[in-house]
């Protein structure tokens, strides 16, 4: 699945959120993205953040956790790093497919 480079900025500043900010509502994480790729703080749709936390638990594995009470969110993991999550997300993409064609073409 490929990824554009904008959800890799948005995704990047949602994780800066979920780390830095103490347990930022969705509201606070969207400002947060917004503000760090310099558009007005109505930028960008609520629905495109959900999108993107979907897509973190879906293909990081980020243990994205959501207080439904206050609608805080967090990660469940305090070591989870999203940074080597995202090098072997990138490297089974990268290094399989020419490991593979290595075996199939062999001499």
């Amino acid at each position: 699945m490929g990824i554009s480079k904008q959800r890799i900025q948005r995704i990047c500043l949602i994780d800066s959120a979920i780390q830095s900010l103490h347990k930022p509502t969705k509201e606070i994480i969207r400002i947060h993205v917004c503000r760090g790729l310099s558009l007005s703080d109505d930028g960008l749709c609520k629905s495109t953040i959900e999108k993107d936390l979907f897509f973190m638990k879906a293909e990081f594995d980020a243990p994205i956790e959501c207080n439904r009470t206050n609608n805080e969110y967090s990660y469940s993991d305090p070591d989870y790093n999203f940074s080597h999550a995202f090098l072997r997300y990138w490297s089974a993409y990268l290094i399989l497919p020419n490991a593979i064609n290595e075996i199939i073409y062999a001499d």
